[in-house]
């Protein structure tokens, strides 16, 4: 893979093409490992109505987009994924001293405008091959650059969670929709 120039079978972003990694026949272990980690995800954490839909089966899960990330020494500028619910990353290959995956909090992040009585601050995710991190996509993440000449590879995902019958504030699965 070379992801300097965008060629038509460039998985290295995912800005080039409209193939998916997650299409492809050697990645299909890993889409079955994220549904695996999705479903824990969604049963574990305390959001009310996807804990109360998940346990029964109500959810559908989809990967909207996947791509291959490549990094030696540069780092990921901070940034969220507006387009999806859920976002995940599998990291394939990681140096012994790789950077951690940061979720930072700024200053104008909402926790701060409410009276909690503690202190917010970044968290750091240690990250080694065959970790796999399921958040919410409108979380801030960051990668912070490295002295590092060892190639780092990580697989993305953005994915859409959709309810099988209609609930108010949640998607519909996408077999309902009509294009336009």
């Amino acid at each position: 893979f070379d992801d300097d120039t965008p060629e038509e079978d460039s998985f290295f972003s995912d800005d080039y093409t409209i193939k998916q990694v997650h299409d492809l026949e050697d990645f299909k272990p890993l889409n079955k490992y994220l549904s695996r980690s999705i479903r824990k995800y969604m049963v574990e954490f305390p959001i009310a109505l996807s804990r109360k839909l998940s346990s029964n089966s109500l959810l559908d899960y989809y990967i909207q987009k996947s791509w291959l990330i490549r990094r030696v020494k540069d780092g990921v500028a901070p940034h969220t994924h507006g387009n999806s619910h859920l976002s995940a990353v599998i990291y394939l290959k990681v140096p012994d001293d790789s950077t951690p995956l940061i979720f930072p909090i700024d200053d104008d992040h909402f926790c701060f405008k409410i009276p909690l009585g503690k202190v917010l601050t970044d968290s750091f995710v240690d990250v080694k091959p065959g970790t796999i991190i399921v958040f919410p996509s409108t979380l801030l993440h960051m990668v912070n650059s490295t002295d590092n000449e060892e190639e780092r590879y990580s697989l993305s995902y953005d994915i859409m969670v959709t309810t099988k019958r209609p609930v108010e504030g949640m998607v519909l699965d996408p077999s309902y929709w009509e294009k336009l």
